[in-house]
């Protein structure tokens, strides 16, 4: 794998098939990482998350790495996963709905997946907490604007995971408009794809010359 490459693997869950308890086994977790999943709520959101690191075991074997590194999973302080022993391979998951995937390069990566729901009322003045006034003024343009929306929202997501601060960092100060996106003196690209009605955007701090998706069937 060379530097400026991307690879993203996704998946989408049968939430009839198998219980997350299945997928636990089959991967290679610390007991910290499972109890970290074990605290979500919700069955579903533990679901998604094993099959997060099922993605994150399945693209490792794909660039021939062991799998048991994953029981090596540390946090940095803003709570993003990272392994120690692979640096400077780097990965990223997200999830939603139905939809998994993980993204990997050799360089800071973010990646963010959300379902484009239209009937997700679209308030424009309670945005400005999270979009520019660019932003703003580009999603008026549009009489439909939802395609739009969630492009910008998820652009901008992938784009504050790459960073690593996530949305500790003001969102409405970044602009992802442009490409690369600009923050002080560090530079994001990105990407986007819609991916079966899903919207699923990457940003790494590297210029992205080659970005494949690989679809992982369970």
């Amino acid at each position: 794998m060379k530097k400026g490459c991307v690879w993203v693997f996704f998946t989408y869950i049968d939430e009839n098939l198998m219980m997350y308890s299945d997928y636990q086994a089959k991967i290679n977790m610390s007991t910290q990482d499972i109890l970290r999943i074990e605290k979500r709520q919700r069955r579903i959101d533990k679901k998604r998350s094993f099959i997060g690191r099922f993605l994150l075991q399945y693209a490792l074997s794909k660039l021939d790495i062991s799998p048991s590194v994953i029981s090596e999973i540390e946090w940095d302080k803003y709570h993003k996963p990272f392994i120690k022993s692979i640096y400077p391979l780097q990965f990223n998951i997200s999830h939603s709905e139905q939809c998994v995937a993980c993204a990997v390069a050799l360089c800071n990566i973010g990646v963010d997946v959300e379902k484009i729901d239209r009937s997700f009322l679209i308030e424009i003045d309670e945005l400005v907490e999270f979009f520019s006034f660019s932003e703003i003024e580009h999603l008026k343009e549009f009489s439909n604007p939802y395609m739009t929306f969630f492009k910008i929202w998820t652009l901008k997501e992938s784009v504050l995971k790459a960073k690593g601060t996530g949305f500790r960092f003001p969102a409405n100060k970044i602009n992802i408009l442009n490409n690369p996106v600009s923050i002080s003196n560090e530079k994001y690209y990105t990407f986007q794809k819609i991916l079966n009605g899903y919207s699923c955007s990457i940003a790494t701090d590297f210029p992205i010359k080659n970005i494949h998706f690989e679809r992982v069937y369970l």
